[in-house]
């Protein structure tokens, strides 16, 4: 789990993002962190560099939930219509995750309002974290 922590946080461009799209690099990266985690991410290509935001955005999630939830289960959902993807980390663990200047979650909101997108976070002390993000598609082709 630290590797992965540590990719992330250098901002290495995986090689199976490339190859397998955010689908193949997601399954890679939920591997990697070693607790099982649930993906429902379909097969479909999206534009470059929505899929490598999406890629950094449930990442940095994933890491969150491993450094602080002490979750026993986590799903990752993806999901797609012409106009927007949704990208969705959800877990049981410990809740109250807030977003704070300085914070992995700060990041992910600054890397979603450059995408035009929407960060929507619920997470209740003692009822888990759900973080959904929606990013528009029109316009993205590059």
């Amino acid at each position: 789990m630290i590797e992965q922590v540590r990719s992330i946080s250098r901002g290495l461009h995986p090689t199976s993002l490339a190859h397998d799209g955010l689908a193949g690099a997601l399954e890679e990266a939920a591997e990697g962190f070693g607790r099982r985690i649930k993906l429902d991410v379909p097969a479909r290509r999206f534009p470059p560099r929505i899929e490598l935001a999406m890629y950094y955005i449930l990442s940095e999630a994933l890491t969150n939930v491993m450094k602080h939830a002490g979750a026993e289960s986590v799903q990752v959902r993806v999901a797609a219509s012409d106009d927007a993807i949704v990208g969705e980390v959800e877990d049981d663990g410990r809740g109250g995750a807030t977003v704070t200047l300085g914070g992995g979650l700060h990041g992910v909101e600054d890397r979603v309002r450059a995408l035009r997108g929407r960060l929507e976070l619920t997470s209740r002390t003692g009822e888990g974290t759900r973080l959904t993000v929606t990013i528009p598609l029109i316009g993205a082709a590059s």
